[in-house]
């Protein structure tokens, strides 16, 4: 992780339930270092730093997850949320994501995606 220090300060933020700030901080943090955060939190302190970020900024901040993180958090954010963070990712690192992840989840996904 590149900068722990910022870690609990961004647990305060979600703790707090500050969407505001939270929407400031992924705007500020450039997408991989927003990534490598995550990482630190738990499924639950993830889903809503994603879920504040614009549409648009959380695929990028998606893309720069790891796979294996990116299959969990799939299941983390639910329906709406994935389908919202991966409608906007690069279509090859989209159809990458569908490889990893149960096939009855794929289909919820795309199925809510294509609305």
């Amino acid at each position: 992780m590149k900068n722990p220090l910022l870690v609990p300060e961004l647990r305060e933020m979600i703790a707090a339930g500050d969407f505001k700030a939270l929407l400031g901080f992924c705007e500020a943090t450039h997408p991989a270092m927003a990534a490598d955060l995550i990482f630190a939190l738990s499924p639950s302190e993830a889903r809503m730093e994603l879920r504040h970020a614009e549409p648009r900024l959380r695929a990028e901040i998606f893309s720069h997850l790891d796979e294996d993180l990116q299959a969990r958090m799939v299941q983390a954010l639910g329906r709406d949320d994935t389908a919202r963070s991966i409608a906007d990712m690069p279509p090859d690192e989209r159809a990458d994501l569908f490889k990893r992840i149960p096939p009855k989840t794929q289909c919820r996904v795309a199925w809510r995606a294509a609305l």
